[in-house]
């Protein structure tokens, strides 16, 4: 078998080494953001207060795979790119300033919390049919959303667990709706 020795050989040999599948091999970023676009579903996900730059890149990676609309984030830490391989190019990943810059998403999409509340509801028995394009929020794996985020949630979900954790990983919790969102959309 012969070895690659440099950097450039490789990139003879693969031209394109961009983490995209085969359809976007060779297509510019632009063109591969604009048709994303194009195909999103109605869903978007925002981060509150997540510390760990893995749930950050992870969340990115997922709604980018998934079809999310945009990514949105709020809380002092910001993301290292380097989780995301590149995901972010391909996506809109907005960076929320103020606790008002999240109430003024409200206007536009139905806030669904995903916390283990007394409101909450199973996410297998989650039906999201809403008015306006649901937001998946996530909060920190420590200390979930905040109760003022959960009093202005449309709906609160939680993801039924049979283990002995609390709650699972949070760029996994977010995964999984993400995915019971479009399973359920696309019947």
């Amino acid at each position: 078998m012969q070895q690659i020795n440099s950097k450039n050989e490789q990139q003879i040999n693969h031209p394109d080494i961009r983490n995209v599948i085969d359809k976007y091999k060779g297509v510019s970023t632009e063109e591969i953001k604009r048709d994303i676009k194009s195909n999103s579903l109605p869903f978007s996900v925002l981060m509150f207060n997540l510390v760990h730059d893995f749930n950050f890149g992870s969340v990115i990676r997922s709604a980018n795979a998934l079809g999310a609309r945009e990514v949105f984030y709020f809380g002092e830490k910001r993301f290292d790119r380097r989780g995301a391989v590149g995901t972010y190019n391909y996506i809109d990943v907005n960076y929320l300033a103020s606790y008002a810059d999240f109430l003024c998403l409200k206007n536009r999409y139905s806030l669904v919390g995903l916390e283990q509340s007394s409101r909450s509801v199973p996410l297998n028995k989650f039906n999201w049919a809403t008015d306006l394009q649901p937001l998946i929020l996530i909060g920190e794996e420590n200390l979930g959303l905040s109760s003022d985020v959960l009093d202005i949630c449309d709906h609160i979900i939680e993801i039924p667990q049979r283990g002995s954790v609390r709650s699972i990983n949070a760029a996994v919790a977010a995964s999984i709706c993400m995915f019971d969102f479009i399973s359920k959309y696309e019947e």
